[in-house]
Parts: structure tokens; C-alpha cells; sequence
């Protein structure tokens, strides 16, 4: 059986219901943490834009999202980052980047991350 080609159609819809997920989700956690949010349309809109002036791929690590329902895309799904956590999810203060470009920003600054960077190129990795 072959496999139906995605249209641009079934790919705007998917993009859409991912952005409706991550504004459903930070609405939800900005709630729990008492955090400045905007309504989730506005958060959704603004993921869609980001999504599609970056072509679909991720701003930093310059890899395609994936967007597998069954098992939620992995390290390259879209994930929505706030740039300082404070400010909570406000149009100007979110970003959307693969899980795996989030998890790699949250975890170390920038210095950090180009000192990573320059030792592993210095061992060939």
C-alpha cells in the first residue's frame, strides 16, 4: 500500500493544532505559576508565525520539526521556550525551538555552550 503524500493543507493543520497544544499547555502552566500569560489565540498565533517564517525547522539547530501524534516528534518536536521565565508567556518574551534546542538553552548559557563546543570540535566529536 502506498503511502499518501502530505498536502500543504494537511501540514498548515498540523502545524495549527501543534500551536493550539503549546498555547493550551503554557496558558495551563503560567495559571499554576502564577505566571503573566496572554490568551492562548494570541499564544497560538504567534507559534504558528514563528513556525512558519522558520520554514517548519527549528531556529537553532537548523533540523525539520517532527510532528509524530503517536509518539509526540522527540528531541525535534516544536517546544515553546520563554526567553526570561519571569515575564511568563507574552507575545515579545516566547519562542518556539525543538525540544532538544530548549532543553540544550535551559540548561546552560551561552558561554557555557561555546566552550562545549569548542572542546568537542578540538576532539573531533
Amino acid at each position: 500500500m502506498l503511502k499518501k503524500r502530505s498536502t500543504t493543507k494537511n501540514k498548515q493543520k498540523r502545524l495549527f493544532k501543534k500551536a493550539r497544544k503549546m498555547a493550551e499547555g503554557a496558558t495551563q502552566r503560567a495559571r499554576l505559576k502564577g505566571l503573566p500569560c496572554d490568551s492562548t489565540k494570541t499564544i497560538a498565533d504567534e507559534c504558528l508565525r514563528q513556525m512558519i517564517q522558520t520554514r517548519g525547522s527549528c531556529p537553532y539547530l537548523y533540523k525539520r520539526y517532527k510532528m509524530n501524534s503517536s509518539t509526540g516528534g522527540g528531541d525535534f518536536s516544536p517546544s515553546l521556550d520563554k526567553k526570561i521565565p519571569s515575564k511568563g508567556y507574552v507575545i515579545g518574551n516566547i519562542e518556539v525551538m525543538s525540544l532538544r534546542a530548549n532543553r540544550i538553552k535551559s540548561d546552560a548559557n551561552s558561554i557555557e555552550v561555546r566552550a562545549v563546543a569548542d572542546a568537542m570540535a578540538l576532539r573531533g566529536l
